[in-house]
């Protein structure tokens, strides 16, 4: 006849526990494992501050605010793995990335230019030279809204950039009051020896996605 000791009785539920422990532990770090996975090489959340995307970010209530909407980066927009591109930085394209000059606070704007292009800054317009418009065009950005339709002007005297190969050319939607590739990413408007004007690729952290708050405000980002 089989039967079960009182010491074996005992030791059941502890064994249930333990294991229902180291369960919940695994389970747990799975999940921070893949929310960890997903924060570093899919999407990341990003707190747009200052009014340099007005109106097209932190534009709430009819007013341009210091820092207000909060986003979804989309880090995959770029990524390359193995030597194959999942795309790349295209014009218009909204993007959060490192400035060169080495700031420790990520920047948002807009691509304006493209590797190789010459940008000038004509008339409070913006005009793109290359292969396929060698005499140029002037770019139509319905973005920019009353305020900066039509006024953009150089920040820091210079009117004329061309852009480097690997390097995109970079301004925010609030032309009047954007840290940008003008000014080479300075607070003092003003480009120092050996600043950089462009970002690169490896700069870039991701593509602006999606506002995610305010509530009211959810919308994807063009």
């Amino acid at each position: 006849m089989n039967y079960e000791s009182p010491l074996d009785i005992n030791k059941k539920p502890k064994s249930k526990a333990i294991s229902f422990i180291l369960d919940v532990l695994i389970n747990l770090a799975i999940v921070v494992a893949l929310a960890v996975f997903i924060r570093l090489f899919i999407i990341e959340p990003f707190n747009v501050k200052g009014s340099s995307m007005c109106d097209t970010l932190n534009f709430v209530n009819g007013e341009c605010k210091q820092e207000s909407e909060r986003i979804l980066v989309n880090k995959l927009s770029y990524l390359e793995v193995l030597g194959f591109k999942i795309g790349e930085p295209q014009r218009g394209d909204i993007v959060v990335f490192q400035p060169p000059q080495g700031k420790s606070d990520s920047y948002i704007k807009r691509i304006i230019g493209l590797p190789g292009e010459t940008l000038e800054l004509r008339n409070g317009e913006v005009y793109i030279f290359n292969q396929a418009n060698p005499e140029g065009f002037m770019m139509e950005e319905n973005y920019l809204n009353e305020k900066n339709n039509g006024k953009t002007f150089p920040l820091a005297g210079k009117k004329k950039f061309t852009i480097d190969e690997d390097s995109y050319f970079v301004m925010g939607d609030n032309r009047a009051n954007s840290t940008d590739s003008r000014v080479c990413f300075r607070l003092d408007a003003s480009c120092h020896p050996g600043d950089k004007e462009f970002i690169t690729v490896k700069d870039i952290n991701g593509k602006a996605w999606t506002t995610i708050w305010p509530l009211h405000k959810i919308r994807f980002i063009h």
